[in-house]
Formats: C-alpha cells, structure tokens, sequence
C-alpha cells in the first residue's frame, strides 16, 4: 500500500528525496533500490504474507526496506537494537521473521540470532545495494493483511507483538492532521524506527513524498544543525529531547527559522520544560502534542498549536490547566473513562483511559489472554489513569501501575514531579513508591540536581513541595542519582527505581 501511493504520488523522479550523512538520494534512486530489494527477497523465497526484520537504526535503507516489503504485501518487523539479546531472541521468534535485514554496525548480533533463532533463513546487509531487471508488479493485499508488526515499548512488562493491519495504515491516513500537506516539508526523520512514533513519522513523510532528512540516531546538537543545514519544517520530539535541545541552545544559537511544526508525544512534557522549550523557538513555529499507543495507531488525541500559542503569548492559569492536558480525541476515535468494574466515570473523576476506533490494532500475535484483556467490547482498554473535563479534554495521570496509594489515597507521580521541577535545584525527577507498614506505600522522589554539587537538601525540596501540594503528596524521602533510567524514547523506567530504593536506607 505504502509503496503504491508514494509510487502514484512523485511528479519529479530527480528531485532529491532522502538526506543522510551528507548525501541525497532521488526519488528515482529510492524506488529503484526498493524494487532491486523487493526482487532479491524474491529470490530469497520471500513470499506475500512472510515476515522480514529490521535491525538498525534510522537508514536510507530502512526505507527501501519498508517499500520493498510494502510492494510485496511482507509484513515489516522493525526491532529494538538497544533491545538485550534475550529481549531480541523473543522478538524474533515471536514475530517468525524469515529475514534479517541488519545494519552493519548490528551484523554480528543479527548473525548470532541467525543461528539461534529457529524461522531466521538470513541475514541481509543494509547497505548492500540490489539492482533490478524489470520491477516486478506489486502484490496486491487483503485488508486485514498484516503490515507491520510493531512490538510494544515493555515498560510494565514484555514487550508484545502488536498486529497492524493494511486497513489500519489507510484509516490511519484518512484522518491524521495535515497528511495531505506534508508534500510542502522537509520532515527530520531521527526517532527510533521500532518505536510507532518513528515508523508512522516515516510513513507520513513517505506518503506526502516530501523530502526527507534522516539522523541515525537524536543527537540534541546534530538535530539542531540539521534543522539549519536542511531547513527542515517539520518534525517530532519526545520530551526529553525538548529538554536536551533546550540545553543545547544554551550554548549556542542555531538558525531555526525554517521550523514550521514540532509535533511532540510519547511520554508527558512537564510544564517548566514545555514552556522553556517553546520560548526558544521562531515564533511562528506550531507545537502540537499528541497522545496515544502502538495498540491504537499511536494518536489518538491531539492538543492543537492554537492551546500552545496562547499559552506562550498570554499564559493564565486557564491555559496552564489546559497545555496540561493530552487534547481531545481525533475525528475517528471515542474515549470513557472506566472505573475498575467497567462502568462509564463522569467528567473529572480519575479511571482507566479506554479508546475505540477504527485504528485498533487486529490483536496481539499470539497473545489470545492478552488480546482479550486489552480488547473488551470494541474498545481498547489501555494502562493509562486519566480523566476528562467538563470540555471533552484527556488529562493522563500516568500509568495506572505508577499510580502510589498511600494510606488510601491515590497520588499520581507526575502531579509530584511537576513541582520538584519548579524548583531550580531539581534537573530531573521520578516519583515512585515504597513499602511503608505504616501507610502501604510511601513517597520517594528520585532526583538529578541541577548541579554537580547538590546544593539543597532533603528537607528544602520537601518543603517546596508542601507550599504547593496536600502534605499527604509530599515525599517522604529524596534520592539523589546522575541520571534516571529510560527507554529509547525517553520514558522513564519506573521498576528499576523502585527496585534501587527498596534497596536504601533512608
């Protein structure tokens, strides 16, 4: 599918097309690789329907890849390089790829699955370069062919094989924001591939054949001198990377002017890191955030850069309330908040974020018990604690797994976190709970200083809190650590922190 709409949509086979590490590709280039490609997994034995992995990060390659395997009717399985070899192992028999297809930098680790992995049949170079006759016709696919199969980030638990469908991607597009203007833009490609921010950045970008720049990896300052060398229009941040761009551009300035729209999701801006990074911004740039999971296509709300450029220009404590919260959901999906039995919650009462729309994924591969979990009566039940206003408007609490129940009262982390970050000795944050037999649970923020030297003790950062919060929401107790633990697209990595500070004495 993806293959036919950017084949139908180039008007101009010369114009450059991806930009990576100093080079430009066509269009023309591209499509030619991708038939090439699409012709040796051919000769491979690759048949529609077979699966074929991607192992690398972001590549001119992963692209012809992903056309060559669209063209086909192959399902795509892009995996987790940072992943730990078991965690790879289990991708990999989970998602039975055939193929390999391995950056060089990954080869050996691809190889070694190759041998251990009983569906693997070889392992493909991504840098080798194939060469066509005459491209064979496209393959033409069911609706409920399996596109991608895309693995969750295994943040509370395995990561798990999401089933994304060819009539997913189409509803995907028929109504995602300003999918038939990207054509206009230069689009930086940089976050994770594996990840359904990355791969959907990629297949928007495709779709409206715009030109591409691509980095391997975020890097705060290559980001920043791609956006100046490339003028790129548009693209998407997780926050962390706000943050290291605003750290950044302490240092020195860069031309951002080009900047259009920064849409940015995946994990929660707190609000001192939203607002400084938009005041480093062109004012005419848009800041949109979206919310959502690989189970529902990813967004499936959206906070508009008209919510975002009031609050820049105009702040009140109104539209600090609302650039808190994740937006409201899109033309396609419906959202409820349930209580734990199931039942409708009204406005403003804190439940389970539960979403229905007709980008739900198909199922988890072969995970019958928890496919029927998470899918209950069309509506796709997710982990997230939330609540919508009176407005229509999602706030997400955080994980319902995070959620600390301190002598019967619920306290969401973030609501914490947000205000450590106020105080000007605070970097970064995570709250977590700990076994306390007096209360259940008690209160632990785990604190990067500002500073080398940490300047402010335990009790300063408490009392900041208790000016701001109910004395119930105040920590118990302040870890100080170099750095918090997080996955590659910057969520933190809750369990290893409680672990550490069941571990401490305090």
């Amino acid at each position: 599918m993806i293959y036919s709409l950017v084949k139908e949509s180039v008007t101009k086979e010369e114009d450059p097309f991806v930009h990576f590490e100093g080079e430009a590709l066509r269009y023309s280039e591209v499509l030619q690789r991708a038939d090439g490609f699409a012709q040796h997994l051919v000769s491979l034995g690759i048949n529609a329907r077979d699966r074929v992995a991607w192992l690398g990060t972001n590549h001119p390659h992963f692209i012809v890849s992903l056309l060559a395997c669209s063209k086909l009717n192959v399902t795509f399985v892009p995996l987790n390089y940072r992943g730990k070899y078991a965690e790879l192992q289990q991708m990999v028999e989970d998602s039975g790829a055939r193929v390999i297809v391995s950056e060089r930098r990954y080869r050996e680790l691809a190889d070694d699955l190759n041998t251990h992995c009983r569906t693997i049949e070889q392992v493909i170079s991504a840098e080798e370069v194939y060469v066509g006759q005459e491209p064979l016709a496209v393959t033409q696919g069911a609706n409920d062919d399996l596109a991608y199969l895309i693995f969750t980030s295994g943040t509370t638990s395995q990561p798990k094989p999401v089933m994304i469908t060819s009539k997913t991607i189409a509803n995907f597009l028929s109504v995602y924001p300003n999918a038939d203007s990207i054509g206009k833009t230069v689009s930086l490609l940089h976050a994770p591939n594996f990840h359904i921010a990355g791969l959907l950045n990629a297949l928007l970008s495709l779709v409206g054949t715009n030109h591409i720049a691509m980095l391997r990896q975020f890097d705060a300052r290559q980001w920043l001198q791609a956006v100046e060398d490339v003028n790129v229009t548009k693209t998407f941040l997780a926050p962390t990377m706000m943050k290291l761009i605003t750290d950044t551009l302490q240092e020195r300035q860069y031309d951002l002017s080009s900047l259009q729209s920064i849409v940015y999701g995946s994990a929660k801006a707190q609000l001192p890191v939203l607002e400084a990074f938009m005041n480093g911004l062109p004012e005419q740039t848009a800041v949109t955030h979206v919310y959502g999971m690989t189970e529902t296509l990813s967004t499936i709300t959206l906070l508009g850069s008209d919510v975002h450029d009031e609050h820049r220009k105009r702040p009140t404590e109104q539209t600090k309330r609302r650039i808190q919260s994740v937006g409201k959901p899109l033309p396609d999906v419906e959202i409820q908040i349930w209580d734990s039995e199931g039942q409708v919650l009204p406005a403003n009462e804190v439940g389970t974020v539960v979403a229905r729309t007709s980008r739900t994924m198909q199922g988890y591969y072969n995970r019958p018990e928890a496919t029927a979990k998470a899918l209950q009566g069309g509506w796709y039940v997710s982990s997230d604690a939330g609540y919508l206003d009176e407005e229509g408007y999602l706030y997400v609490e955080g994980r319902l797994d995070d959620m600390i129940i301190r002598g019967g009262e619920n306290i969401a982390p973030n609501e914490i976190e947000e205000v450590l970050l106020l105080h000007e000795g605070v970097y970064d944050v995570s709250v977590v709970p700990r076994v306390s037999e007096t209360w259940g649970q008690e209160i632990v923020a785990v604190i990067v200083p500002s500073h080398a030297k940490n300047t402010y003790s335990e009790k300063e950062l408490q009392e900041h809190v208790r000016q701001h919060l109910s004395s119930f929401k105040v920590p118990s107790a302040c870890h100080f650590v170099d750095e918090l633990p997080r996955n590659a697209t910057g969520k933190i990595l809750k369990q290893p922190l409680i672990k550490a500070v069941e571990n401490l004495k305090m």
